[in-house]
């Protein structure tokens, strides 16, 4: 038994089959089945693709730093631990 994946597009309310899928389907002899896996994707999150459909690594990082730039700053509502304290002390005496 041999198999392989396809992406399929859904536009405009309608499941497009890419042409390769379709002439693997004629290649194929004998039963034949079929899974359909629907992952909905988040926009926000999602990773963006450039023009030629490869993923967009550089748009993706920038669109992250850009709202990472965004967040707002909220003050500790506690007081830090033993460890915290060491850690902070550290750092002030290197200067960070």
């Amino acid at each position: 038994m041999s198999s392989q994946i396809f992406k399929l597009d859904f536009k405009n309310g309608t499941l497009v089959i890419p042409s390769e899928a379709m002439e693997y389907l004629n290649q194929c002899q004998g039963e034949i089945e079929v899974t359909l896996t629907i992952q909905s994707i988040d926009a926000k999150t999602a990773l963006p693709y450039s023009e030629n459909g490869e993923r967009d690594y550089q748009r993706a990082w920038n669109r992250w730093l850009a709202e990472v730039d965004q967040l707002e700053s909220s003050p500790s509502t506690s007081e830090p631990d033993e460890y915290g304290k060491a850690l902070i002390e550290k750092h002030s005496k290197l200067g960070l």
